[in-house]
């Protein structure tokens, strides 16, 4: 094969920067070998609408003769645009972290995703929540968040442990200011009210430090368990507070995704390791002049979405996380968590409702 012509389509974002992130990981896998030749052209997406992610393929394809399209976008953007995917002809590796539960009918045949499903994670720590504290539940969560499909898949991941859940909400309020941020301080007079049996928080960036110090500083962290995804608490080492919590990763056939080392390590971030991961798929696809080519066997496990496949052997593991006012971060890994299928009656039931109000992939904002 001669040069390989690679298109990589990025979003912004002001809560992590996951366009560079993505382009060094891309670079570190590339540096591990001399055998690729290939020409990276970066466009970059804003919040990963259809609109804009139809405009910079096509300029990707008529301009710049891609070979093979990569980058960040939403399963939900995915599905929508499947027959505009499948008419480029050319392979196309997105990289998300799961946020839109995936539907296998609408995806197009040209793609493989390489995800965090968080969707199934949060279905997981639902169903473990309910069997460890109670069925008395609560979700609350900035407006960005809410907007996904985690409240929905959290809702049924709980409902399959005890049909007779009953769990309440509380939203923050719209973005407003000049740092755009939504005051996660509304949510704590619900959630003082109801003292549910454990809370699950979808906040992220600077609205997650903002919370956690404030459920601290109310002595919630004594009262109700806290659960909630690695973003809620990426920035836990300099927060100076004392709090021990719950979350989640995915094991792909016994190998730990890498993510969770934010906890502990600023410096480390999910897409850079999505976007090394990208970068040995292309070295790997680089030796096949074969279009329809699958790699398996990758970090992920199998990239051939073929959900079904990439599903197989994948476990959610429970992890405690404990932070002392000292910045220290110790994570101990728990046990294998019930998951659910993507075939499953209830997951497929979802995909006939609205679940989701937004295109952008989650952390694109």
């Amino acid at each position: 094969m001669d040069t390989l012509q690679v298109g990589v389509l990025l979003p912004t974002s002001t809560i992590i920067p996951l366009g560079k992130s993505f382009r060094k990981g891309l670079k570190k896998a590339f540096s591990k070998t001399n055998d690729l030749k290939v020409e990276l052209h970066f466009e970059f997406i804003g919040n990963g609408s259809p609109k804009l992610i139809e405009e910079k393929t096509r300029k990707l394809i008529d301009f710049d003769d891609i070979d093979v399209l990569v980058g960040i976008i939403s399963n939900y953007s995915l599905a929508f645009m499947s027959k505009f995917f499948e008419s480029i002809n050319i392979p196309v590796l997105v990289n998300n972290l799961g946020a839109h539960v995936p539907n296998i009918k609408k995806l197009p045949k040209n793609a493989l995703i390489n995800s965090d499903h968080m969707w199934l994670q949060v279905w997981s720590m639902g169903h473990w929540a309910v069997n460890e504290f109670g069925n008395k539940g609560m979700i609350a969560g900035g407006v960005y968040d809410m907007a996904y499909s985690f409240s929905h898949m959290l809702d049924i991941g709980m409902k399959a442990a005890d049909e007779k859940v009953n769990w309440s909400f509380a939203v923050s309020h719209m973005p407003e200011g000049e740092r755009n941020i939504s005051a996660p301080s509304v949510v704590f007079e619900f959630i003082e009210k109801d003292l549910p049996d454990f809370l699950f928080a979808f906040f992220c960036g600077e609205e997650a430090d903002l919370f956690l110090k404030e459920y601290v500083d109310r002595g919630l962290d004594k009262k109700v368990p806290l659960i909630g995804s690695p973003y809620l608490f990426q920035s836990l080492a300099g927060l100076n507070i004392d709090l021990q919590a719950y979350t989640s990763s995915l094991h792909f056939g016994g190998k730990h995704l890498e993510e969770l080392k934010q906890l502990a390590d600023p410096n480390q971030n999910v897409f850079h390791l999505m976007g090394e991961e990208t970068g040995e798929w292309l070295i790997d696809y680089s030796t096949h002049a074969n279009p329809n080519y699958e790699l398996k066997n990758t970090v992920r496990g199998v990239h051939n979405f073929s959900l079904l496949d990439q599903m197989e052997g994948v476990e959610v593991h429970l992890y405690k996380c404990e932070v002392k006012a000292n910045g220290s971060v110790v994570l101990s890994e728990g046990e294998s968590l019930q998951t659910i299928s993507v075939e499953d009656n209830t997951i497929k039931d979802s995909l006939n409702e609205l679940t989701s109000a937004w295109f952008n992939p989650y952390l694109s904002l």
